[in-house]
């Protein structure tokens, strides 16, 4: 409706621009006297002044009726952040994207990329390596709110990763009370180191400290005191690389 609106006063705003020219060009041919031209001038003008107040007036309030969607990706971004362990790319206000972790059990630890730069636009959310060998399909398919997503009325970042991590929890299927085998631990600390070496190689060092930083919890857990001394010295370097980058 808004737009229809406008474009109806702007195509009449041209229309008598276009009248003013043809009076000017009928004035140089001496079509019409000078008063004749003076009179019918100041009518289009007239006319023009009405016009430009209309259009600035509906766009005003045009801009008061539209929701402050940069306002309310902020607190969407402080929300999930309150909500789930979150590394943005940028400063809060700058932010474009974003990592979420998700931990399904103390030993089955997940990464998710939220890329919301076209916000209040769907968000792109993708599955890293180790989601990927849980979930299933796409992340639409898992979460109801990125697939029912409206831009006008948009939903919320943190509904989205609460669907995935309840997903996740219930594939995981690890109880609360449920004693975790040595061999389980053993077997996610494994995949951590694996998965830390990779993110280094790729240059994801915060995310390398982030896996590393998993494989000391179970080490530290199965009291291994070598190994544990030999992660936080591994976390430390990566550390002092992202400091001098």
């Amino acid at each position: 409706m808004y737009d229809q609106k406008l474009k109806d006063l702007e195509e009449k705003y041209f229309e008598i621009e276009n009248k003013v020219f043809d009076l000017q060009n009928k004035l140089k041919n001496k079509e019409l006297t000078q008063p004749e031209f003076d009179t019918l001038k100041k009518n289009l003008n007239d006319e023009l002044t009405d016009l430009r107040n209309k259009i600035q007036t509906l766009k005003e309030k045009n801009i008061k009726d539209q929701p402050n969607f940069k306002e309310s990706l902020i607190e969407q971004l402080i929300e999930l952040r309150n909500n789930f362990q979150v590394d943005y790319n940028l400063e809060l206000k700058k932010a474009t994207k974003g990592v979420v972790y998700i931990s399904a059990s103390p030993y089955d630890h997940f990464r998710f990329l939220i890329d919301f730069h076209k916000f209040p636009k769907k968000p792109v959310v993708q599955f890293s390596s180790e989601a990927k060998g849980v979930l299933a399909g796409k992340p639409e398919d898992i979460s109801p709110t990125l697939k029912n997503w409206d831009k006008d009325s948009p939903g919320r970042f943190v509904d989205i990763f609460q669907e995935i991590e309840s997903t996740l929890i219930d594939k995981i299927g690890l109880k609360v009370d449920q004693e975790v085998p040595i061999s389980q631990k053993l077997a996610a600390r494994r995949k951590s180191i694996v998965l830390a070496k990779e993110l280094e190689e790729d240059g994801e060092l915060q995310d390398a400290i982030w896996a590393l930083e998993n494989a000391l919890k179970i080490s530290e857990e199965l009291k291994e005191s070598d190994k544990v001394e030999k992660f936080k010295q591994k976390i430390e370097e990566l550390k002092h690389k992202i400091n001098n980058n």
